[in-house]
């Protein structure tokens, strides 16, 4: 695990509360993912959906890899995504950050990882 890399657990059941996040330069606090949650699509498949906030200025996210583990601690999927983009400069501005997800890998995460790869 890298020094700028960030363990995300997210209790994602309809009960919980919604989670704050710390993503980007650990440093600094850049970005927060809040309201993190599944939606299901008719094909079968998750999307893991949550808004992506900029709470101060640095420097932008180009990609973000999304790691999910199982119970054991285990990588079961890795992917890298494009996080939406943000006008330079500005702070405290919120994008939707969906990331298509295998249905199977879905129901078995219990730790999601955001890093930058």
């Amino acid at each position: 695990m890298t020094a700028t890399a960030l363990a995300l657990a997210l209790a994602l059941s309809q009960s919980a509360p919604p989670v704050d996040i710390v993503v980007g330069d650990i440093g600094s606090r850049a970005f927060v993912l809040k309201t993190v949650g599944f939606e299901h699509s008719a094909e079968g498949g998750h999307t893991l959906r949550g808004w992506l906030c900029r709470r101060a200025p640095g420097m932008p996210l180009r990609r973000l890899a999304v790691i999910a583990e199982d119970g054991g601690g285990h990588v079961i999927w890795r992917s890298v995504v494009a996080p939406p983009g943000f006008a330079p400069g500005r702070t405290h501005e919120c994008r939707v950050l969906r990331i298509d997800v295998p249905a199977e890998v879905g129901s078995q995460t219990k730790l999601w990882r955001l890093e930058k790869p």
